[in-house]
């Protein structure tokens, strides 16, 4: 996906030039000189931030998971259905919700900017949950350190089929890490393939992958949306 290409690559080339520069001021001049040339980008995110903030504090209902969308493109209207249908795992669904945003690139470059901007807040505030992603971009999102290992899940879920089920689905990712541009490997997806649940709203998943964030501490609740996802009773 181009979008996420542009992503990665925009970190990669970070590392690469700015770390190297700043690896070798002091904290004074690293100071003047991310605020001399980080100065809009900063602004724009704090206001992306405090955007994000205020439409938490204001909306209707709270986010019991929150998923990322980098799947094909799709409708909003079956990105809703699907949240609604997911959303049966919440316990309290009149203040509660499995929210879903679609950040698959548009035609409008605008859109596209605001998109990337919001994706890098929700990310900073610990926002995003899960995303789902086609295989091709599970090692593009591994090597930016965005998502870490799924199958550090396997020990937190008691129920046997379930385990087997999620076993049989993770996808191994050998990838590069942007950072030090170090080659690294792991199960970094599950595969959706198959899950009724979308196909019920004419969702193909046949190249679908879920993947875990790298600060969400909501595991127990993945493990319930899992239940869900994967067709399998709760033992």
């Amino acid at each position: 996906m181009k979008y996420l290409k542009m992503f990665s690559q925009y970190i990669k080339n970070f590392f690469r030039t700015e770390g190297g520069k700043l690896r070798e001021m002091n904290f004074t001049d690293k100071r003047q000189y991310i605020w001399e040339y980080y100065k809009l980008p900063i602004i724009a995110t704090i206001i992306v931030v405090s955007v994000i903030v205020w439409f938490s504090l204001s909306s209707s209902k709270d986010d019991y998971l929150y998923i990322a969308w980098f799947g094909h493109p799709i409708p909003t209207q079956q990105l809703t259905m699907l949240s609604g249908s997911l959303s049966v795992i919440v316990d309290d669904p009149d203040n509660e919700m499995v929210a879903i945003t679609s950040y698959v690139p548009t035609g409008d470059t605008e859109m596209n900017m605001a998109l990337q901007q919001r994706l890098s807040a929700m990310l900073q505030l610990g926002a995003i949950d899960l995303v789902i992603v086609e295989r091709q971009e599970l090692g593009l999102l591994a090597g930016t350190g965005v998502i870490i290992p799924i199958d550090i899940l396997l020990a937190e879920i008691n129920n046997s089929g379930l385990r087997q089920n999620f076993y049989e689905r993770l996808n191994y990712n050998t990838f590069v890490c942007e950072v030090n541009n170090e080659e690294r490997s792991g199960m970094m997806g599950i595969s959706l393939a198959g899950s009724q649940i979308f196909e019920r709203y004419f969702i193909s998943t046949d190249n679908l992958y879920l993947a875990i964030t790298f600060n969400t501490e909501r595991y127990d609740r993945i493990i319930e949306l899992l239940e869900i996802l994967l067709e399998h009773p709760v033992g």
